[in-house]
């Protein structure tokens, strides 16, 4: 029995041995990964071809070109407020941008004309999906509505 017990001690620290001798080759292997073979945190397994492709990348827009309105919703100290949103897509980028104020209450409407007047500095020229307005000319309420419109919109250009 004692035998047995010797035998059975080395077979179980030589396969002790073995599996940090696999592990530690794992790690040398993942350490011994040169920068040019990692791109965007994965590992290239096909080397980059060297034919020159002969037709020029292709654009995909998400949204139909045009001009869309929609109406966007929020709530001020003084109430359910809303405002209207009139947009041109071109490319899926806001070419133009109008905000009409629409609320009836002077402090309301007096935020809404303001953020109506410094909208387009913030959007034109962006496209539509890198938008969200936080903050214009002090209005910041009004953003909520803007950019619920702004949403309304992407689903009209979508369709």
């Amino acid at each position: 029995m004692e035998e047995e017990k010797k035998i059975s001690i080395p077979l179980l620290v030589g396969g002790l041995v073995l599996v940090i001798i696999i592990g530690a080759g794992g790690i040398f292997v993942a350490i011994s990964q040169t920068p040019k073979d990692v791109v965007d945190n994965t590992i290239s397994s096909t080397p980059p071809s060297t034919t020159p492709t002969s037709t020029p990348p292709q654009t995909t827009t998400s949204y139909k070109n045009g001009s869309y309105t929609a109406e966007g919703a929020y709530i001020s100290p003084e109430g359910h407020e809303q405002i209207k949103v009139q947009v041109t897509l071109t490319n899926d980028v806001i070419s133009s941008v109008t905000v009409i104020p629409e609320a009836t209450i002077s402090d309301s409407l007096r935020y809404q004309t303001k953020f109506a007047n410094g909208i387009s500095s913030f959007v034109v020229g962006k496209k539509i999906d890198a938008i969200s307005v936080s903050r214009v000319n002090g209005s910041s309420l009004t953003s909520t509505g803007f950019n619920a419109a702004i949403e309304k919109i992407k689903t009209q250009a979508q369709e």
